[in-house]
């Protein structure tokens, strides 16, 4: 077959298709053919051998033995593998499962006297129909896995692409909006410090001057300042997250909200976080709330781009004046130490801040994302750890 090479998870999925249907038609045919051959047939291996006959006795030894011939034909499918092998070696493979399978039910039906040392000719004769059923059996499972490798394939070869491709056009805009907003704190410093200058100068004019200009000189530092902050308010708008002028809680609020279904997330907070960044005038300041912001998209945006997450939560409460955001997810985890590039650079600023960032499992299963940010300007990265229950390591 053409096309992506399987996963181990893929391989593992094969297996298990394969034991499955060996197990289910195979124990279907063991109860079966002992009803068939002891009620319909009357073939009892009590009247073979001269004794009384006994029919529900004879029935429960034959179908405890085919049972036990199930159970050998499932783990050979385990331990063969069959159906990670191409034709011709996968036919021989099939083969040599059904002579084995038939060679062990035969020494069974002998060692328990369903045939005595005698009867050679029936022996070869049973185990031949047991070999050629059971290797039926497993072309049979055979055939469907091989199906259900070429629709995972074609599947493949189809969303692959687009997959690939949508990743990578999000990979670029990321990348582009990541870089926009390192262009908009500089510039918004920049401006911040020149306004600044220019203000400084408008009121040394304005010390200076009689009472008509100092009136004139107050009338243009007041449209200095609204023309600062409608610029702020726009540049906010363009670069910045949804809502982060207004606060940390709203602005996730806006960020949770844009997930699309199905995917589940969930956000909590405390109502001390509540009570203080729920509004823009909160303690952390824009600076802070774009690094926590950025961090929960990043956390969201790995937890459905590596975890293949489908339940996300957002935890965000504020303990000691010190802001605890977490990103947990239900996906399939990382491993530990993990390298994930694209938070490198987020880090070093949140530590540059007075913040550390801590990614580790979660309990149950997933990964969990968490950083914690002092609300007043810090001088270490000492801080607790990331949560309870959490097995994290700081993020380096």
């Amino acid at each position: 077959m053409t096309g992506p090479a399987p996963t181990p998870r893929d391989r593992e999925h094969d297996s298990r298709t394969m034991m499955r249907i060996v197990a289910i038609l195979g124990a279907a045919l063991a109860i079966s053919a002992s009803l068939q051959a002891v009620l319909v047939l009357g073939v009892q291996s009590e009247t073979m051998r001269g004794i009384d006959a006994a029919p529900l006795m004879d029935v429960g030894r034959r179908v405890l033995i085919n049972l036990a011939v199930v159970v050998v034909s499932v783990l050979l499918a385990e331990r063969l593998r069959i159906e990670q092998h191409r034709p011709p070696a996968s036919l021989w493979l099939v083969a040599a499962a059904g002579a084995t399978v038939g060679g062990v039910r035969a020494i069974m039906q002998l060692s328990t006297g369903i045939y005595s040392q005698e009867q050679w000719g029936s022996v070869l004769i049973d185990a031949a129909m047991a070999s050629i059923m059971i290797s039926l059996i497993f072309a049979f499972a055979l055939s469907v896995t091989r199906s259900q490798q070429r629709l995972r394939a074609a599947e493949r070869r189809t969303i692959l692409p687009a997959a690939i491709a949508a990743d990578a056009l999000l990979r670029m805009q990321r990348a582009e909006l990541r870089d926009r907003q390192v262009e908009a704190d500089a510039l918004r410093s920049s401006e911040r410090g020149r306004i600044e200058a220019i203000r400084a100068d408008l009121e040394d004019l304005a010390a200076r001057a009689d009472a008509s200009d100092r009136v004139r000189l107050a009338s243009v530092l007041d449209e200095l300042d609204a023309l600062r902050r409608a610029g702020r308010r726009g540049l906010e708008a363009a670069i910045y997250p949804r809502e982060i002028g207004n606060g940390l809680v709203p602005a996730l609020r806006a960020l949770v909200a844009r997930v699309p279904a199905p995917i589940e997330v969930t956000l909590r907070m405390d109502a001390a976080i509540s009570a203080t960044e729920g509004t823009g005038n909160g303690p952390l300041g824009l600076e802070k709330r774009l690094l926590l912001m950025r961090l929960a998209d990043e956390g969201i945006s790995n937890a459905l781009r590596h975890g293949y997450a489908q339940q996300i939560e957002v935890s965000l409460s504020l303990e000691n004046s010190r802001v605890r955001m977490i990103v947990a997810d239900r996906g399939i985890g990382v491993r530990l130490p993990a390298d994930l590039r694209s938070l490198g650079k987020l880090r070093t600023r949140i530590e540059l801040a007075g913040g550390r960032v801590y990614l580790g499992t979660q309990p149950g299963g997933g990964t969990r994302l968490a950083a914690i940010m002092p609300v007043a300007a810090a001088r270490g990265p000492r801080h607790p750890a990331a949560g309870p229950g959490a097995t994290s390591v700081p993020l380096a």
